[in-house]
């Protein structure tokens, strides 16, 4: 049996390998001397872009006409990756090789070429160019160069090798480009034959080269690919340092993407078998739609093998749900295990009804039903009815937010209630000294809010009548007074005066508020 099988219809052609194409592909351009040509190109009124495509990369050239002989402008354009179009299941236009370039009609590619023109035109050796280059002049320059930019894109596809450009569609657009470059330089055909056999491979690889941490092991599948090794052993070798070096890649993540790394590097030794046989038979099951960064993450806590849809677009919403939401939501530390692995398995059983084809790319339904499954202590298994315990999620989900609205208009209620029903004689106004006090439990909570410490805390001792706070400025400085009852009597006695951030104040203001202290209240024994 060949170690990568060939395709059913016919055997493969061989795969022709340019190693070097210089083969311009873009007309000439000129313009008369207008404003737009004269700020980018300074004396120069006539210009040709040459450009040629050559394995993984655009290369451009911006040749002044009036010197024929002057050292061209070179750009290397290299494609950016297009996060958003990875989960979504978006199927990009016929001109995306790459997601960026050559790609026609998306706007990223004219703000990318125009910057880079750009910033050779002014800062390089090679124009004599003046002025500010503005991307979005409206110049006959610009709109000849727009159009010079779409026949780029179009006859870039043109240029391409027909197999390997098939065979990188077919993968999410981030890696396309990437993936054309190998197969063209891979003599032997066995990228080729890889994205059928096992697509999963590749998008493991390409994941692990977006990676500094990961990048070398990238490089060894596939080099061995291209040697013609057998993929599960090579496999083995690759997942051995990709579990190696969970630790190492945690300390690159940020709040809950660190979970299902540091569970990794926290595995006792059979754990590591069990968990490196799921990931191997992850990467061999994946579509070629499944987004990389899923393949990369460690493989959820319990799913079934037979649950893993075969169709390209299934197969892409299984992996989204449980590599993707479960793998950072289900996995919390203070979350009961017995919670995550039921949950882990329900998900598995029930992925398509989870998220649907057409539902939007968000995990907020899958999100309230883990907060569900929580909060109730809920245990779903295989054989539990996804309809009923979506019903259930959305009625706990109804009354949640019913009593979350009723809390707020008890919240509103209680913040219009006075605290201070007759306040006018603490008010107090001199020269230096502005005394007034907070009457109701809102301009508490708003004095702690403006005055960043903690008195709106004590708003219910003030609703109570234990405490009375008043907000106090002296010289333009402000401050918040706290005063107390006595237990003698309705005389306040003096507990805090603190300004911003709980800063004490200098004697001199204690010294301004002592005939107010001296008309309303005695001191306690509280500290100032």
């Amino acid at each position: 049996m060949p170690r990568f099988p060939r395709r059913r219809s016919s055997p493969r052609r061989p795969v022709r390998v340019p190693r070097f194409r210089r083969e311009p592909f873009l007309p000439m351009f000129s313009t008369p001397a207008g404003p737009g040509i004269q700020r980018v190109l300074g004396d120069h009124t006539r210009a040709r872009l040459r450009a040629w495509l050559e394995p993984g990369e655009i290369r451009l050239e911006l040749v002044p006409l009036d010197e024929p002989d002057r050292k061209p402008s070179l750009l290397r354009l290299r494609p950016k990756g297009r996060p958003e179009l990875e989960s979504t299941g978006m199927r990009p236009d016929r001109w995306a090789m790459a997601a960026g370039l050559p790609s026609r009609g998306a706007g990223d590619v004219f703000v990318e070429f125009f910057e880079s023109v750009g910033s050779s035109v002014l800062y390089g050796d090679n124009f004599r160019g003046a002025g500010e280059f503005d991307p979005e002049a409206p110049s006959e320059w610009m709109g000849a160069a727009r159009s010079v930019v779409e026949d780029m894109a179009i006859h870039a596809v043109e240029l391409c090798e027909v197999e390997p450009l098939l065979a990188a569609r077919r993968f999410p657009v981030c890696m396309r480009w990437w993936l054309y470059r190998l197969a063209v330089l891979d003599g032997t055909g066995r990228i080729v034959q890889l994205t059928e056999s096992a697509p999963g491979a590749l998008l493991f690889a390409f994941a692990l080269s977006e990676s500094e941490v990961h990048r070398p092991l990238s490089k060894r599948l596939i080099e061995g690919v291209v040697r013609g090794r057998p993929l599960n052993a090579l496999l083995g070798e690759v997942l051995d340092g990709w579990f190696d070096a969970a630790g190492a890649f945690a300390a690159t993540r940020e709040g809950l993407g660190q979970l299902p790394w540091l569970r990794l590097a926290a595995a006792s030794p059979r754990e590591r078998e069990r968990l490196l046989a799921d990931q191997r038979l992850l990467i061999r099951r994946a579509s070629p739609a499944v987004p990389p960064t899923l393949v990369l993450l460690p493989p959820p806590l319990g799913f079934a093998p037979e649950d893993i849809p075969h169709a390209t677009r299934a197969n892409a919403r299984w992996f989204r749900v449980m590599k993707g939401t479960l793998a950072t939501l289900a996995v919390a530390p203070d979350t009961d295990p017995a919670i995550q692995t039921s949950l882990s398995r329900f998900a598995s059983r029930n992925a398509a009804h989870l998220l649907p084809p057409r539902s939007a790319p968000t995990n907020a339904p899958l999100r309230r039903l883990v907060e569900y499954c929580i909060a109730e202590r809920r245990l779903p298994s295989r054989r539990t009815s996804v309809d009923r315990l979506l019903a259930e999620e959305r009625g706990w989900t109804r009354r949640r937010w019913e009593q979350a609205r009723l809390d707020l208009l008890r919240e509103e209620e209680m913040y219009r209630e006075s605290v201070l029903p007759d306040a006018s004689e603490l008010d107090w106004t001199t020269e230096r000294v502005t005394v007034r006090a907070l009457r109701t439990v809102g301009e508490v909570l708003d004095e702690g809010k403006r005055m960043h410490h903690c008195v709106g805390s004590y708003a219910s001792d003030a609703l109570a009548g234990r405490k009375v706070f008043c907000h106090v400025e002296c010289d333009g400085d402000p401050y918040t007074m706290e005063l107390r009852r006595s237990g003698e009597g309705e005389r306040l006695v003096f507990q805090t005066l603190l300004g911003p951030c709980n800063d004490r104040p200098a004697r001199a203001v204690l010294r301004a508020l002592e005939p107010w202290f001296a008309r309303n209240l005695r001191w306690g024994g509280g500290g100032g």
